[in-house]
């Protein structure tokens, strides 16, 4: 399962990837401390989650070029899977990339800042329907999450410059 969303109050940002939760919380000075922790007494204003029976994954460019990068390959990935017309999937990228711009919300404050050079996983849902009901953001295809392996921040993607090593995965059902 992968998902995203706020928590309850839009005190933290939501992740999951894998079915694990990330729970990112803005601190002060764009500073994050991440938790795994799921308690009764949280929870999430909104949850898009996505539960695809397997993950196939796809052969990958050497590199893609940001977020519309990203979409393109995505997009392509639909029509060789023969999918028409409004389609909507759960994706999966794993990659190097060279700088990837990041946000928490919160309240009181959220929190940005840049991932350079690390290795990082990108989850998300990709939506080609007029219909958000992904909350994907205007004029975008895909509602994107970031997580580094390198340092400890798992966060909503933003933008990103070039992504190398690349890994596509599309969920099946």
């Amino acid at each position: 399962m992968i998902g995203y969303g706020p928590s309850a109050g839009y005190k933290d940002e939501l992740t999951v990837i894998d079915g694990v939760f990330h729970i990112a919380t803005a601190r002060r000075d764009n500073q994050v401390t991440l938790s795994h922790a799921v308690s009764q007494d949280s929870g999430a204003a909104f949850l898009v989650t996505s539960s695809p029976k397997t993950w196939t994954t796809m052969p990958g460019p050497e590199r893609i070029d940001g977020l519309s990068g990203l979409e393109a390959q995505l997009t392509a990935a639909a029509q060789s899977y023969g999918c028409g017309g409004a389609v909507a999937f759960s994706f999966k990228v794993t990659g190097l990339v060279s700088s990837a711009n990041w946000s928490v919300v919160g309240r009181p404050t959220g929190a940005e800042g840049v991932l350079a050079n690390e290795h990082v996983e990108i989850v998300g849902i990709y939506a080609d329907d007029t219909d958000d009901i992904y909350f994907i953001p205007e004029g975008r295809l895909i509602h994107a999450h970031i997580r580094s392996f390198d340092s400890p921040i798992t966060a909503h993607l933003n933008a990103f410059d070039r992504l190398t090593e690349v890994s596509i995965s599309v969920g099946m059902f």
